[in-house]
C-alpha cells in the first residue's frame, strides 16, 4: 500500500513538472529539496549521490578506470548535482567541467570545491554548446528526462570518445527499456522501465560497450557502462 501511495505521488510530481522548461524543474527540484536535505548543505542530490552502498563501488570502479588510462584525460561531467561523487575524480583529470543546470547550485559548488583544474559551468545539456573533453561522465541523469531530451543531448554528447552512462534499471530482463516520462524528480522505475540507450528510440551505435559496475540498489541495480567510439 505503502509502495503504491508513492508511486502515486510521483506519477502527481511528473505532471506538475510537464509544461516547465528543463531549467524551471531542476531549480524547483533543489529549492524544494525533492531529493531530500543533507545535515549542514544548502544542495543536496539525494541518496543517488549520498548512499554509501552505491557510491562507494561505483567510486572504487571508476577510479580503477581512470588510473588504467595513458594520461589523465579532459573530464565532462553532466549534471554533477552537489558533486559529492564527481569530488572523488579530480586529480584524475588534466582538466574537468562539472556541468549543471542549476545557476545557484554551480555558485554553491564554486565556493565549495576551489581547484584550479576544476570549472562549474551552467549547461543546459540539451540544448547548449557543450564543452571539449575525452570523456563525458552521464551518472543517473538520463533517468529524469524525457525520450525527446535524452535523444538531443545524446547528439549533442557525438563529440565526445568516451562515454561513462549511469542509470538506475528495474532488476532482470522483463521491463520495457525507454518508457517515456516528462522531466522531474522521479525516474522510469515507476511503470517499470529504465533507460537504455542501445534499445529503441534511442538505438546508440558506433560506439562499443563494456559494463563497468552493477550495484543491487531499492529493489532493481545501477549499471554504469562505458561506451568507447568505434574505429571508423
Amino acid at each position: 500500500m505503502l509502495k503504491i501511495l508513492a508511486n502515486t505521488m510521483e506519477r502527481l510530481r511528473h505532471r506538475s513538472y510537464s509544461r516547465l522548461p528543463v531549467e524551471q524543474v531542476f531549480s524547483r527540484i533543489y529549492a524544494e529539496q525533492e531529493w531530500g536535505r543533507g545535515e549542514g548543505v544548502g544542495f543536496y542530490s539525494g541518496a543517488g549521490s549520498h548512499d554509501p552502498a552505491l557510491i562507494d563501488p561505483y567510486i572504487k570502479a571508476v577510479s580503477a578506470f581512470l588510473a588504467s588510462l595513458p594520461a589523465r584525460p579532459v573530464i565532462v561531467d553532466l549534471g554533477c548535482g552537489d558533486f559529492n561523487v564527481g569530488a572523488h575524480f579530480i586529480d584524475y583529470a588534466r582538466e574537468y567541467h562539472a556541468c549543471d543546470i542549476v545557476p545557484e547550485l554551480q555558485a554553491h559548488n564554486r565556493q565549495r570545491y576551489p581547484k584550479p583544474n576544476l570549472h562549474f559551468l551552467c549547461v543546459n545539456i540539451i540544448d547548449d554548446a557543450l564543452p571539449d573533453g575525452d570523456i563525458v561522465f552521464i551518472r543517473q541523469v538520463f533517468q529524469h528526462l524525457g525520450n525527446t531530451q535524452i535523444a538531443k543531448a545524446m547528439n549533442n554528447c557525438r563529440k565526445y570518445m568516451t562515454w561513462v552512462v549511469t542509470e538506475h534499471l528495474p532488476a532482470g530482463d522483463t521491463f520495457t527499456p525507454n518508457t517515456d516520462i516528462s522531466a522531474g524528480c522521479g525516474i522510469r522505475g515507476l511503470v517499470n522501465s529504465g533507460v537504455v540507450l542501445t534499445a529503441p528510440p534511442f538505438n546508440m551505435s558506433g560506439y562499443n560497450a563494456k559494463t563497468l559496475s552493477e550495484i543491487p540498489y531499492q529493489g532493481g541495480v545501477i549499471r554504469t557502462i562505458v561506451f568507447k567510439k568505434s574505429a571508423e
